[in-house]
């Protein structure tokens, strides 16, 4: 049963620190020495993100998502030109996560103008 179902996700990867916080161990008065001073980046260092599915052993292209994720480009960069052709080729029901883009209306009627089944 569970592999008629599509999984798909699509996490955001951080090229630095995920929450920018470093915790470091120094001794009093040593706060500016060399050893306890990090070189950064002050606008966060990028982040990639990417969304992808797989179903029983088969998996679709991986999709490289550029900025923010809405539903616009949910439908216009996934689900129109992977899921809807993956879906011709191997019917079956659709599992996507509980984010906004997944769950609004605009993506859920096109999702229901193209049959495809979506697990909730």
């Amino acid at each position: 049963m569970w592999s008629r179902v599509l999984f798909s996700d699509e996490p955001r990867f951080n090229i630095s620190i995920a929450d920018g916080r470093v915790r470091v161990f120094r001794w009093k008065g040593e706060r500016f020495a060399q050893n306890c001073l990090l070189e950064r980046d002050r606008f966060g260092g990028g982040s990639v993100m990417v969304w992808g599915g797989i179903k029983g052993c088969r998996k679709t292209d991986l999709m490289i998502i550029n900025g923010n994720l809405n539903s616009q480009c949910y439908v216009d960069n996934v689900l129109r030109p992977v899921v809807l052709p993956f879906f011709e080729q191997h019917p079956g029901c659709l599992m996507h996560g509980n984010a906004r883009p997944h769950t609004v209306r605009f993506t859920q009627s096109f999702l229901a103008r193209h049959d495809v089944n979506v697990m909730v």
